[in-house]
């Protein structure tokens, strides 16, 4: 499923390799990931702030590993613009 991003008056759909939720172990916020877990070491982005208390996250909190992004989206909150 495409993820579709307004920007202005034009709307951009990038599509996603896969997903990957992080689980803060601190505040329990949960952080989605667009991308496959290999995709993210790839390009060397292994760190990550939770958007809840901004505690460092890595790959490592991963809360159920890679999931399907149609499972996990419905759930999320919309993240800072």
């Amino acid at each position: 499923m495409p993820n579709v991003s307004e920007g202005g008056d034009k709307a951009r759909e990038i599509e996603a390799s896969g997903c990957v939720l992080l689980a803060c172990r601190s505040c329990k916020e949960r952080t989605l990931l667009l991308g496959a877990t290999g995709d993210w070491y790839g390009k060397g982005r292994t760190t990550f702030v939770c958007a809840g208390c901004g505690r460092e996250m890595t790959l490592a909190d991963r809360g159920v590993g890679e999931v399907a992004l149609e499972d996990e989206a419905a759930g999320l909150a919309p993240g800072p613009r």
